[in-house]
C-alpha cells in the first residue's frame, strides 16, 4: 500500500509540475519509480526463498522454476521501462523495449522447453 500511495502522490505532484517544467516532472516520476522498486526488492528475496523452499520439499527442480522467476522479473522490468519511455513521449522506443522484453522472456524460458 505504501508503494501505491507513493505512486499516486508522485503522479499528482507530477501533474502540477508538468505545466511549467515537464522535464522536472519526468525526473520526479523516475525518482518515484526507483524508490518504489527499491522497496520491492524485499519481495524479490521472499520469492527466491519460496522457490528454494519449494524445490527442497518436492520433486520440482530449481532449473524448471528459475526461468519462471526470471521471466517474471524481465516482464516487469520491460513494462516499467516502456512506460517511462511513453511518459517521455517516445512511443516507438516503448514498443522496442516491449519487443526486446518479450524476446528475452522467450530466451529465458528455453530451459523449460529443453526439459520437456
Amino acid at each position: 500500500m505504501k508503494a501505491a500511495l507513493a505512486g499516486v502522490l508522485a503522479a499528482l505532484l507530477g501533474l502540477v509540475i508538468k505545466r511549467n517544467q515537464p522535464e522536472l516532472a519526468l525526473l520526479l516520476a523516475l525518482s518515484a519509480l526507483l524508490a518504489i522498486l527499491a522497496g520491492a526488492l524485499s519481495l524479490w528475496g521472499e520469492l527466491r526463498a519460496f522457490v528454494a523452499e519449494l524445490t527442497e520439499g518436492t520433486a520440482l527442480n530449481e532449473a524448471l522454476l528459475s526461468p519462471l522467476v526470471k521471466c517474471l522479473a524481465l516482464s516487469v522490468t520491460a513494462r516499467l521501462a516502456a512506460d517511462v519511455c511513453k511518459d517521455a513521449g517516445s512511443a516507438a522506443l516503448a514498443s522496442a523495449v516491449e519487443l526486446v522484453g518479450a524476446a528475452a522472456g522467450v530466451v529465458v524460458s528455453l530451459p523449460l522447453l529443453r526439459a520437456v
